[in-house]
């Protein structure tokens, strides 16, 4: 596991204030959290019902502004490249966890569909499948952004990658 190097150390009383972890773990949760309420509460006021193709644009543009603001973050506060997106490996280990997790989902329903406990009926095409799963990729971005390249990394700083992943397995427990 590659550990980020920490910020860039700067001296005066204001680069103190922002060298301290829990200031810069609220600063960072701030601007995602924001940019998340913003872009909700455009939609609610644009009157965009969620299963609809703007709801879509919505959820891209909320994954899109989300990096941005994380990227946009460590750029002015932390004054450091972003290294922990990956991007030359994000394409294909997107594809290969997004094909897993289809695959495991769909193994899932049919022993559900076999044991009688579910059934299925196709409604609203293919789209219907569109809409909850812009959804989920939306959140999914949002989350991992906030808990393992906020909370977990600057976690990672101080205590180490063992302490940073126990605290991280336990939040999820």
């Amino acid at each position: 596991m590659e550990v980020v190097s920490a910020i860039n150390r700067q001296p005066g009383a204001l680069w103190k204030v922002l060298q301290f972890r829990l200031t810069r773990i609220v600063l960072a949760a701030t601007a995602l959290i924001a940019v998340v309420v913003i872009i909700q509460s455009g939609a609610k006021a644009l009157h965009i019902r969620p299963d609809s193709s703007l709801s879509m644009l919505v959820a891209l543009l909320l994954m899109v502004a989300v990096l941005a603001t994380y990227h946009l973050y460590v750029h002015v506060i932390e004054q450091r490249a972003v290294t922990e997106f990956g991007w030359p490996r994000a394409l294909p280990e997107f594809i290969g966890g997004f094909l897993v997790g289809a695959l495991l989902f769909g193994v899932s329903m049919l022993v559900m569909w076999l044991l009688g406990i579910a059934s299925f009926t196709m409604g609203g095409g293919w789209m219907a499948l569109g809409y909850p799963l812009m959804g989920a990729l939306a959140a999914g971005i949002v989350e991992e952004t906030l808990v393992r390249g906020v909370l977990f990394r600057i976690i990672e700083e101080s205590l180490g990658t063992w302490l940073a992943l126990a605290i991280s397995a336990a939040r999820g427990a």
